[in-house]
């Protein structure tokens, strides 16, 4: 609790134009995943790190992506980063993690870059074996 405040503080002196909705969703993520905001490069982007994991919150965009040291991510990742998504889609967040898994699985099993698209949010990602990965959610306009 103590963190997301210090989050939101630091966010209204980093930009003093951050619009309140992506500060909910830095505080949001903090909140689930233990993150430390890295910076705010813009008034609309966060960059969060949670251990070897890089978080990036656009909120013009809007996206979110994650990559990871591995091929094998954390749960923590996979809830993340669907957490994250499900803030701009508008979508179920459960939804979003099994959909982000399934691209993981895909990728791993073409060694490639996968699309996933649904009704109210795309998954793009790439996992290759004993290299990193990487996952963006957006939401469908």
């Amino acid at each position: 609790m103590m963190r997301s405040a210090l989050v939101i503080f630091a966010a209204m002196f980093a930009a003093p134009a951050v619009a309140s909705e992506c500060d909910a969703l830095v505080a949001k993520i903090v909140e689930i995943s233990g993150a430390s905001v890295v910076k705010f490069p813009t008034e609309n982007e966060a960059i969060l790190r949670i251990g070897d994991d890089v978080v990036l919150l656009d909120c013009r965009a809007p996206s979110a992506s994650m990559s990871a040291g591995t091929a094998f991510p954390s749960d923590v990742f996979f809830k993340t980063l669907a957490a994250a998504g499900s803030s701009f889609a508008k979508a179920d967040a459960r939804e979003i993690e099994r959909e982000i898994r399934s691209c993981q699985d895909a990728s791993l099993r073409q060694d490639g870059f996968v699309g996933v698209n649904r009704r109210a949010f795309t998954v793009d990602c790439l996992f290759t074996r004993d290299k990193t990965g990487f996952a963006i959610v957006r939401p469908n306009r």
